[in-house]
């Protein structure tokens, strides 16, 4: 039998993530964007929809929001990131079907648009 090899732990990102709110330091993160995402499912910790959309402008003012692709087609989607995204619970199940209905619009309505989910 072989001895098991010890592998480094992933760096840990910059950003905060304890607490409610946007991440504080995403600048890394945005370099994940230049691809071009086909979906871009916003789950801000702690906040609801109502609250994530109050304060999207975090996200869309800056300059590199308006060429992701996803922006430009309308495949953006707040969703209840306190309720069903930002800890593990009884809503996990919720939670799979609200990114079916994101990601396959076509296939799949659970009927979460409004409360799990919603447009910008």
């Amino acid at each position: 039998m072989s001895e098991p090899t010890s592998r480094p732990s992933p760096p840990r990102s910059t950003a905060r993530t304890a607490e409610p709110g946007w991440a504080t330091n995403c600048e890394g993160d945005w370099r994940r964007f230049a691809s071009g995402p086909d979906v871009i499912a916003i789950m801000a910790c702690g906040f609801d929809i109502d609250r994530a959309r109050r304060e999207i402008s975090a996200l869309t003012a800056r300059p590199e929001w308006a060429g992701l692709s996803a922006v430009a087609r309308g495949r953006v989607f707040i969703t209840d990131g306190n309720q069903n995204f930002n800890r593990p619970g009884p809503q996990m199940a919720e939670s799979a079907e609200i990114l079916a209905e994101l990601l396959h619009p076509g296939t799949f309505d659970v009927g979460h648009e409004g409360t799990g989910w919603a447009p910008p």
